[in-house]
This record gives structure tokens, sequence and C-alpha cells, in this order.
């Protein structure tokens, strides 16, 4: 966990914008604009990933999730074992459900770093997680995540999602 924790950080590091120390003028201003406009197509893509998984959440497509990811993409959710791969994913997500009824999941991304390799992206926010357990109490959850994106064969995967809640556990 540590070191999946140290590797999203040294990505959302590698993926932040640095202040330029000079002007480059080897460039061409051509290709700066088609790298902006590259960038531009990524988050929007990115952006679109996140609108399909909201429906998928909506519908309960644990399958459809999986396949948002990596062939060896993992799911990092509070206290649970890790799961990689698509299988793993797929059981994970649909462990979400067995929380109770009306179970409703949200997320709202408060930044998008593409890398300027074009091949690796980190999206961070906030989520909120709602449903009713067992006995009827509605119960609620809310925190932030991080997901890193790679870029596998043209279309961009999840390789990795995880997510602090930042409710307290019982008895804390």
């Amino acid at each position: 966990m540590r070191q999946c924790i140290a590797a999203l950080a040294l990505l959302a590091a590698a993926c932040t914008a640095k202040k330029a120390e000079s002007t480059d003028t080897t460039t061409p201003p051509a290709a700066v604009a088609s790298s902006a406009a590259n960038t531009r197509a990524d988050e929007d893509s990115i952006k679109a990933i996140g609108e399909r998984w909201k429906q998928m959440l909506a519908s309960k497509d644990t399958a459809g999730i999986a396949a948002l990811y990596t062939d060896d993409g993992a799911e990092y959710a509070p206290n649970q074992p890790a799961a990689k791969g698509t299988a793993a994913v797929a059981k994970a997500w649909a462990g979400l459900y067995g929380l109770g009824k009306d179970v409703k999941l949200d997320f709202n991304a408060s930044d998008l770093l593409v890398a300027q390799s074009g091949d690796v992206a980190v999206e961070r926010g906030t989520y909120t997680l709602t449903w009713t357990d067992a006995k009827g109490k509605a119960m609620n959850d809310r925190g932030n995540y991080v997901t890193a994106f790679k870029k596998v064969n043209g279309q961009w995967k999840v390789l990795a999602d995880i997510n602090a809640s930042e409710v307290p556990m019982p008895g804390m």
C-alpha cells in the first residue's frame, strides 16, 4: 500500500506543471499549440471516461467499470485488500453494492494532470457515497480519490484508483 501511495505521489509530481525557467525559443509556436491541443483532447477523453464510469455505477455495471482499467490495473478501496487485474477489480466494485440498499457513489474531479509525454495522467477529486444499511439506517461516506491513467494502444485506461475517506471509522 505504501509503495502504491508513493508511486501515485511520484506520478502526480511528474505530471504537475512547472513554471518555465526560461522561454523556449527552439520549439516552433505551432508545435507548442499542437501539444496543448493534444493535452486538451487527452483531458476530454479522460473526462468522458469519468462520465461513463458514473453511468456504469448507476447501472451497477461492474464488468464495464473493470473494462476501464488496464489488464494489470488496481483498485485500492479502504479496508480491503488491493484488487489487481480486471476480474478482481470487477469483484471489488461488486462488493460496493453489498453495503446495503440504494447505494449511490458520486465523484467530482478537482484537477486533471496530463504528463507532457502524453501517456500518463493523474486525476484528483472528491467522492460521496450513500446507502441504506440492513437496519434501514441512512449511511454516508465522503473523501478524496486519486486515479492514475495510462494510455494503452492510444486509449486511456485506469492504471490505479485509490480513495481515502474523511469519515472517521467507528471507535476512532
